[in-house]
């Protein structure tokens, strides 16, 4: 895409529960996010061409730390 002048982008989102139903009765340490403010980071992510977006900001050490820890 790059070699045809194609101006196109890639955001890269990890994320944890979403409250969406699909993970009621999860047991979890942390809250589950919520899906209007989830799609609005997403969207915000997008708009400001972010290459990556962790929600919440945690789920970022799981990305640094699989590059960094041997496997």
């Amino acid at each position: 895409m790059k070699q045809l002048n194609k101006n196109v982008g890639v955001t890269t989102v990890t994320l944890y529960y979403i409250n969406t139903g699909m993970f009621d009765g999860i047991k979890s340490v942390a809250p589950t996010l919520n899906p209007d403010k989830v799609a609005q980071k997403i969207i915000t992510a997008i708009e400001h061409q972010r290459f990556f977006l962790s929600m919440p900001w945690s789920v970022g050490f799981v990305r640094f730390f699989r590059w960094v820890l041997p496997t």
